[in-house]
């Protein structure tokens, strides 16, 4: 699933002649995992980790307020290991003449969870998922190139499925989110 949701992220990114700049950003965050799974001496339990992620946006050569994110997240816990790919729209509120914009949008994605060091649990299928999140960016140049920051808390709705002894069993990668980072347009 995760390389569908890359492959239209490509395609609607950079095979749309109405994309006007390109935006690499890195971020830092906080997401949660709720649920548990057991198989013999081994467990996984959720909890509140963090993690790291990279993203590209685009955004549209005339006035259209939207924009176009491809990303990839990773959390990581001393027993397992989350990733998200997602594929997300924007609407983008310019604040008049100050360098700040608000943004409210929706990402559909994929997370599979990862476990580490384990013999009898499993990762499964990485499983569709979305979220809902808002975004408070402040524009600032830097060495004559535009950067920005960013804050952005989410609601994510996601369940990786893990598999302990033939079992199948989904946990909760959702709930509420955080993260932050830097962007830079070229």
């Amino acid at each position: 699933m995760s390389v569908i949701i890359v492959l239209i992220g490509g395609l609607l990114l950079f095979a749309n002649p109405d994309i006007r700049q390109d935006t690499y950003r890195v971020e830092t965050g906080i997401s949660g995992v709720s649920g548990s799974i057991s198989s013999g001496s081994e467990s996984i339990k959720g909890g509140y980790v963090l993690g790291w992620g990279a993203s590209l946006v685009g955004e549209y050569r005339d006035e259209t307020p939207l924009r176009h994110t491809l990303g990839m997240q990773r959390y990581e816990s001393n027993k397992w290991t989350l990733e998200f790919y997602s594929l997300g729209l924007d609407y983008v509120y310019q604040w008049p003449k100050l360098p700040v914009q608000i943004a409210l949008g929706a990402e559909i994605g994929s997370a599979q969870m990862l476990p580490k060091d384990m013999s009898t649990i499993k990762s499964g299928s990485d499983k569709l998922g979305w979220e809902f999140h808002g975004e408070a960016l402040h524009y600032f140049v830097l060495r004559n190139q535009l950067v920005h920051a960013f804050v952005r808390p989410a609601w994510r709705v996601y369940q990786p499925e893990l598999e302990a002894g033939g079992v199948s069993k989904k946990l909760n990668a959702g709930g509420l989110s955080i993260s932050g980072g830097l962007g830079i347009q070229f």
